[in-house]
């Protein structure tokens, strides 16, 4: 099939050597400009992917989707509640759970804690923290038996087998002196963040005889299918319970890193934008000084019968090639750069010695990534729409040549 006149001659215009090296500076650094913009928004882009795919995965795979705390503590027939939320269309999973704070002593040296009583069958199915415990302990936590956060560990110089001392307030408000328990460490919970550093894990049994509150619990923990709504589902778990509870989600604890996320990749759409823009202006100088450089080929193709559609459309093929050549190669590069990213860090990271994430302080120690299509896709197709909006004034422009006034004076 033959190509259009207007396709041929964009691309005759486009391989022809120009009398300004202006014209042609001005060309190529519009498609660069393109080339560059699209590189850097996937790039951010994937990585906001992955931060939020690491915050789905692996934050709230150890923290709560959701808690429900009776108003008027303990929570007593704590079983029975159980068993009715495990039926509510929503909810995969509920453990019980009793939560206090402590300190904890390794000869001279003492560090705060929040100790969490729990049930090791039942947590497992609302939590993935046994995935982060070495060695691994999937057995009921007997008495004297504690999981200690890799953070409190390091500062108290504590492995796996020693022997520490908590110390519990005996009554709020008390004079007393608190209250000591022995208790040997018999893995280390490693995640990362400050959650290594505040937690520790007894058995649900012995957080009961330290509360001295009988039978009963502090709450309930819930793992929800959607944890996007997670609020909805345990305020509508809470509705169907005989007492007055208070209920939180993720959101309320963690929220903020989503929010973070996400403020960050509305901000990367209004960059790619301006920088899109910007690269698309050096489009429309580039037509408009084309425009100029071709005014006699423009005249006699008028003269010759072509119309000034054809015109138009020439000069349009011309920004949409250009256009079209960034938009391939940015993509291409993006794509690249963006699945090897982690490769291309870590390598940066040996060669300088420094660490772009800490895992003391974040919940990861790398910058993850994760490249969606449809994410390409949109970028690429604003990129090429803009691209090819540019064209349309200096194509007008040409159009309006007068075949006359350019040719009566040769």
């Amino acid at each position: 099939m033959n190509m259009p006149l207007s396709l041929l001659t964009a691309l005759r215009f486009m391989t022809a050597r120009r009398s300004s090296k202006m014209v042609s500076f001005i060309s190529a650094s519009s498609t660069i400009g393109i080339t560059v913009g699209l590189v850097a928004i996937i790039l951010v882009l994937s990585a906001m992917n992955g931060f939020e795919n690491a915050l789905k995965e692996k934050l709230l795979g150890v923290i709560p989707d959701a808690e429900i705390v009776t108003l008027q503590r303990p929570m007593t027939n704590w079983q029975g509640f159980q068993q009715q939320l495990s039926g509510i269309e929503g909810i995969e999973g509920v453990a019980p759970f009793i939560q206090f704070s402590a300190m904890i002593v390794r000869g001279e040296t003492l560090r705060a804690v929040q100790l969490r009583g729990i049930d090791s069958a039942s947590q497992a199915q609302v939590s993935s923290y046994q995935s982060y415990l070495a060695p691994s302990v999937t057995e009921t936590l007997q008495n004297g038996e504690l999981i200690l956060g890799a953070g409190l560990a390091t500062a108290l110089n504590v492995a796996v087998g020693d022997s520490v001392n908590v110390l519990i307030a005996s009554n709020q408000g008390s004079l007393k002196a608190p209250k000591s328990y022995p208790f040997r460490v018999i893995s280390i919970f490693k995640f990362g963040g400050q959650i290594d550093s505040i937690s520790g894990f007894i058995g649900l049994t012995q957080a009961q005889a330290i509360k001295a509150n009988g039978d009963s619990v502090d709450g309930l923990e819930l793992k929800v299918t959607d944890i996007f709504s997670a609020n909805r589902v345990a305020y509508k778990a809470a509705s169907q319970l005989p007492v007055y509870v208070y209920v939180t989600d993720w959101m309320r604890t963690h929220g903020h890193v989503y929010q973070d996320i996400q403020m960050v990749r509305g901000v990367v759409y209004i960059v790619m934008a301006l920088i899109i823009a910007v690269a698309c202006f050096n489009i429309v100088s580039t037509l408009v000084m084309t425009v100029q450089d071709k005014r006699s080929e423009i005249a006699i193709l008028l003269t010759m019968g072509s119309s000034a559609a054809s015109i138009i459309a020439t000069f349009i093929w011309q920004g949409a090639l250009s256009g079209l050549l960034g938009v391939v190669s940015g993509v291409t590069l993006g794509s690249l750069l963006a699945l090897y990213l982690n490769d291309i860090i870590s390598a940066f990271e040996a060669l300088t010695g420094r660490h772009l994430l800490s895992a003391d302080i974040y919940f990861i120690d790398h910058i993850p990534t994760v490249l969606k299509v449809e994410d390409v896709l949109l970028v690429a197709t604003v990129a090429w729409l803009m691209a090819i909006l540019s064209t349309l004034y200096p194509a007008w422009r040409a159009s309006k040549i007068e075949p006359a006034q350019e040719l009566g004076g040769h």
